[in-house]
C-alpha cells in the first residue's frame, strides 16, 4: 500500500520518492515521471497511461485499473486520480 503524506510517496512507513508539481522523483532525486492533464509519461516522455473516466489505462496493453480501486491502493494528500494514477504506474504496487 502506498501513502501520500506531504510531498512524500510511503510505501510501508519507508519514503520512496516525492512530488513536486506534476513531476515524480525517486529517492536518488531523479525525474522517474510526470502527468499533464490525464496523462502519464515517464522519464523519457513517452505516454505510459492515462485516466479515461473512472478508469486507468495503461498505454500499449489492455490493462485497466478502476480509479476507485486505486484510490484504496494509494492515500493520503489531497491529490489528483491521475497523479495517484501516475504514482502507481510509476512506482507499482
Amino acid at each position: 500500500m502506498l501513502k501520500i503524506v506531504g510531498n512524500d510517496i510511503l510505501k510501508d512507513s519507508q519514503k520512496i520518492g516525492w512530488l513536486s508539481g506534476n513531476d515524480i522523483f525517486n529517492l536518488s532525486n531523479e525525474k522517474i515521471g510526470y502527468y499533464s492533464g490525464n496523462d502519464i509519461y515517464n522519464h523519457r516522455g513517452l505516454k505510459i497511461g492515462y485516466v479515461d473516466g473512472s478508469i486507468i489505462k495503461m498505454a500499449g496493453n489492455s490493462m485497466q485499473i478502476s480509479v476507485q480501486e486505486n484510490r484504496l491502493r494509494i492515500s493520503g494528500g489531497a491529490y489528483s486520480d491521475v497523479c495517484r494514477a501516475a504514482i502507481r504506474l510509476l512506482f507499482g504496487d
